[in-house]
Formats: C-alpha cells, sequence, structure tokens
C-alpha cells in the first residue's frame, strides 16, 4: 500500500516538473534559473497567474488508487481504526479522521 502511495506522489511530482518546465527558465545544464529574490525566474511571456492556476489544477485533481489486491488488509484496518480507544490530537488526529472517512466510504457502502 505503501508502495502505491509512493508511487502517486512520484506521479504527481514529475507532473509538477512539467509545469515548472513549461513556465520556467533553465539554465545550460537543465537546471531551473534562481534569481536574485529567490524565486524561479518566469519564461518570457509567461504569467505567474497561469502557474498558479496549472499548479491549483494539478493539487485540486482527484487521485485514485486501486486496492483490491489488499481488501482483507484494509478491512482489518478500518476494523481497528473503528475500535480505536485511545485519544488522538493535533496532525495525529486529523489523519486518522481522514482514513477513517475514506475507508468508511468503501466498507459501509458494502454493507448496504
Amino acid at each position: 500500500m505503501v508502495e502505491r502511495l509512493s508511487e502517486k506522489a512520484k506521479e504527481q511530482d514529475k507532473d509538477a516538473d512539467e509545469i515548472r518546465g513549461e513556465y520556467f527558465q533553465k539554465d545550460d545544464h537543465g537546471k531551473f534559473v534562481v534569481g536574485k529574490d529567490s524565486k524561479l525566474q518566469l519564461l518570457e511571456g509567461k504569467k505567474l497567474e497561469d502557474v498558479n492556476k496549472a499548479f491549483d489544477e494539478l493539487t485540486d485533481s482527484e487521485v485514485i488508487i486501486e486496492f483490491t489486491e489488499y481488501g482483507k488488509k484494509l478491512k482489518a484496518l478500518y476494523d481497528a481504526l473503528v475500535n480505536y480507544e485511545y485519544e488522538l490530537s493535533g496532525s495525529d488526529a486529523e489523519n486518522y479522521e481522514l482514513v477513517l472517512t475514506q475507508l468508511e466510504k468503501n466498507f459501509e457502502g458494502e454493507n448496504k
């Protein structure tokens, strides 16, 4: 499962690099040009608003990961999270809620 998540993260990184390559200057070695303000330098004729829009579209796009081969393990994870008795806080609580919500969508739909 971690492998699948890692693959999706790499895909998104690749897509982000493609966007950067489309909008920002590179030197002769293929490295992005950084200005005195420590920011990447836009290619001539490109607008920052367009870059931001492209990144917004990328980050807003839905990512689908097929986990059918992990069905039993995910069901066990779901059951463990539903029955988790300890209190969580901060990012642990947020991540717990996020994962549990997604698993509930899957497993509660099966029971209907």
